[in-house]
């Protein structure tokens, strides 16, 4: 029965897990380009600083995304 909603619970997980993966990705990219924009003087350092703040929550989704069905059991 334990091995069964855990199973259920990994499958519940994965669509936010892979969400929270993607999400990483997005903010990794967002800062890379951001970055390359501000040395450019074509972008702001305000842009540069909320691409910044993405990729440091990154993680904390990730770890929401793994936790959040194991709270729900």
């Amino acid at each position: 029965m334990q091995v069964t909603q855990a199973y259920e619970s990994y499958r519940a997980s994965r669509p936010s897990l892979d969400a929270a993966h993607a999400g990483s990705e997005a903010a990794e990219e967002g800062v890379r380009v951001r970055t390359e924009k501000y040395r450019a003087g074509a972008g702001h350092i305000t842009e540069l600083m909320a691409a910044t703040a993405d990729l440091a929550r990154a993680p904390q989704d990730h770890v929401r995304a793994a936790n959040d069905p194991r709270i729900a059991h």
